[in-house]
């Protein structure tokens, strides 16, 4: 009808045009009548649609169907408590690591081995090649292992949820080593699972676990979470800091935007930024351990966390749940950040703070003072992964380096002398062409396993 409409003016407008005695020799006439037709036509067009909308019945999101996600609005910093969790999620729940990244060139193993320079112990990794972790010696000898395939998890919940997809169910994200050799392992984004000695389930919490957790002295256990929330068209990936009893019972959860968007830390942390998407990417969580020097408002018991989206370190109260601290530096997609009472550090991977590479940055805590930067060289072989990474200060103030799309552990010295450094062997990939990802890897000390203990 609007076509027609149009068509029928642009005819009349003609005929006026050529009845003019002057209309086959003005082009300015001309266009004077075509743009006189254009802003008609226009004005018509706008008429139509309004006629035909009804701005008191128009929703502002798309409609809701059953099992997508509840209303929210974006833009909101009174974050309410009543925002349900969908029963189903969109492609931004299915986010995670590939398995690998990197094409092998050579075949892995210890490459330096100084043993009389070295930490004492075991180091504990996962790989993206299974759902496993490794306990290795100096010489890069598997001592032990453990081992559960997601697929013997099946449960109602695991078969009902469509969101696993192989880059969250091919390996653990992370792994922690307990007493009496028990491990808790990630599978990323989907849950965090207990094993005895021998691979044995103890327990599983399907909370959509992901990255880092950190085991107290009391037997709890810290771990991040997540889950989707938004629209349809506008979705938010929600990060939580969850407390769990020895038996995997969540004991309270604290939402990380909402004690980001509530504070006055919220424009130093996001900015303008809009509220939606991944937009902290929460990666590292640690208690504040006592014996340090803290910032104003900050107490042991608070929480440390890196979020790799906004380039930012944060503090948030375990009283009001709100941050207290943030600072933002050279660093850039970093992740890992751990505080030291010995001297007063805080140490962090900056994933990308220099342009294609990596590196480990340490600082004195609270007044943030840079002390040591490790690689800085620029040679041909880069120090760098785009992906997870990790910087773990060690007993000895040796400090262990995870460059995880190179399936490479170093241990540097004080003095940035490498006395360790080991190339996983594991692969990746439908040809085992790749490199498998060494997404988490830890110095385990001596009196933390007892190889005696082992089963015969």
């Amino acid at each position: 009808m609007l076509v027609s409409v149009n068509v029928h003016i642009n005819r009349l407008m003609a005929k006026q045009f050529y009845k003019r005695p002057d209309s086959r020799k003005s082009l300015p006439a001309l266009a004077g009548v075509t743009f006189s037709f254009c802003r008609y036509s226009l004005v018509l067009t706008l008429i139509f649609i309004g006629c035909k909308s009804d701005p008191s019945s128009s929703p502002v999101e798309e409609p809701l169907k059953d099992g997508e996600f509840q209303p929210f609005n974006p833009i909101r910093s009174d974050l309410s408590d009543d925002t349900t969790e969908p029963s189903t999620t969109s492609e931004l729940a299915t986010l995670g690591y590939l398995s690998g990244y990197r094409t092998a060139t050579e075949v892995g193993g210890v490459r330096i081995s100084k043993p009389d320079q070295m930490q004492p112990g075991y180091t504990l990794f996962t790989s993206g090649h299974g759902p496993e972790a490794l306990l290795v010696d100096e010489t890069g000898t598997v001592v032990h292992s453990w081992r559960k395939e997601f697929a013997e998890l099946s449960t109602s919940y695991t078969r009902s949820k469509r969101e696993f997809t192989p880059e969250r169910t091919t390996y653990w994200r992370h792994a922690t080593l307990l007493p009496e050799g028990e491990l808790l392992a990630i599978f990323e984004g989907v849950m965090l699972l207990k094993l005895d000695r021998n691979s044995n389930v103890v327990w599983t919490n399907t909370n959509h676990a992901h990255h880092d957790l950190q085991v107290l002295e009391d037997g709890r256990i810290v771990v991040l979470a997540r889950k989707v929330i938004g629209t349809k068209r506008t979705p938010i990936l929600e990060d939580f800091i969850v407390t769990l009893n020895s038996n995997g019972e969540e004991q309270g959860r604290i939402s990380i935007l909402k004690a980001i968007v509530n504070s006055p830390f919220k424009e130093e942390i996001v900015g303008k930024r809009k509220i939606m998407g991944d937009i902290t990417h929460t990666n590292s969580i640690q208690v504040v351990p006592p014996g340090l020097p803290l910032p104003e408002g900050v107490e042991v018991g608070d929480y440390l966390i890196l979020m790799r989206e906004t380039d930012a370190l944060a503090i948030i109260s375990k009283d009001t749940n709100l941050v207290v601290w943030a600072y933002k530096g050279p660093f850039r997609t970093q992740h890992y950040a751990r505080l030291s009472a010995r001297p007063p550090l805080l140490t962090l991977f900056d994933n990308s703070g220099i342009s294609s590479r990596s590196r480990m940055l340490t600082y004195s805590f609270p007044n943030m003072n840079l002390l040591r930067s490790y690689p800085d060289d620029l040679g041909p072989d880069p120090f760098f992964t785009k992906f997870c990474g990790l910087a773990q200060l060690l007993n000895n103030d040796n400090v262990l380096l995870v460059e995880s799309e190179a399936g490479r552990i170093l241990e540097v010295t004080a003095e940035d002398e490498i006395v360790w450094e080991y190339i996983s062997p594991f692969r990746a990939g439908k040809e085992n062409e790749m490199i498998a990802l060494l997404a988490h890897a830890q110095r385990v000390s001596p009196v933390d396993w007892d190889p005696e203990a082992e089963p015969l």
